[in-house]
């Protein structure tokens, strides 16, 4: 069932992965995560939930043994979901350390700056044509 499902996405035209894979070509890929370097622990819970979540060992703590970098996850009431969460933070975070300048996150954070830029530009084009505008509207009357 789910093979069905990923292959009428692949086969839309506006499948959201084929937008991911656009997009993701432009930013380096994440450095792979050797399992025999990280060390998990499963904690107890705490927070909103009650009893639910502060009974049950559903957070996740990793620490990778090379580094030092230690990730805690617990964002959601799933066992699986915050171990797989806190493998993709632990990566990124891996990409930030042993990659610096040209991590993926920082690739983004380029990209989006240099968004801000343009839009910042493309506001101020406006105001500087408004105010021609306004200008030669005056000079004409």
């Amino acid at each position: 069932m789910l093979k069905l499902a990923v292959a009428a996405l692949k086969a839309c035209k506006y499948s959201p992965l084929l937008h991911q894979r656009r997009y993701a070509s432009k930013l380096p890929p994440l450095p792979p995560l050797n399992e025999d370097d990280i060390e998990e622990t499963r904690v107890r819970g705490s927070g909103p939930g009650g009893q639910a979540i502060n009974k049950t060992n559903i957070s996740v703590s990793l620490l990778h043994k090379p580094t030092g970098i230690r990730v805690q996850c617990h964002q959601t009431r799933s066992l699986v979901w915050n171990q797989s969460l806190a493998r993709k933070i632990l990566r990124e975070r891996l990409d930030l350390a042993l990659n610096p300048g040209v991590s993926r996150a920082e690739a983004k954070w380029s990209q989006a700056a240099a968004k801000k830029a343009a839009q910042a530009r493309k506001r101020k084009r406006k105001e500087r044509d408004k105010q021609s505008v306004e200008e030669t509207g005056e000079s004409d009357a």
